[in-house]
């Protein structure tokens, strides 16, 4: 939206455009390992005392999700920047 209202040559844009690419990196980077860490600490903890899973297991974001997440952004920004 921002690119679209001030232009994408703008200070503003360049800040927002940093803010969703760590939006999207810890989408489907960090959020990945975490559910890595979650399995496996679900597989020791069925091992050990053979109870439920205690953690959630899925947790990322799939390549896809991320796409249709950035694609309807885009298509948001520019309806609300027009409108």
């Amino acid at each position: 939206m921002i690119g679209f209202d001030v232009g994408i040559d703008s200070p503003s844009f360049s800040v927002a455009a940093t803010l969703a690419f760590i939006v999207i990196l810890d989408a489907s980077i960090l959020r990945k390992q975490i559910e890595k860490q979650a399995i496996c600490i679900n597989h020791i903890n069925e091992n050990l005392r053979n109870d439920q899973p205690i953690l959630r297991q899925r947790i990322g974001h799939t390549k896809i999700e991320i796409f249709f997440g950035i694609f309807i952004g885009g298509i948001v920004g520019f309806f609300v920047s027009f409108i």
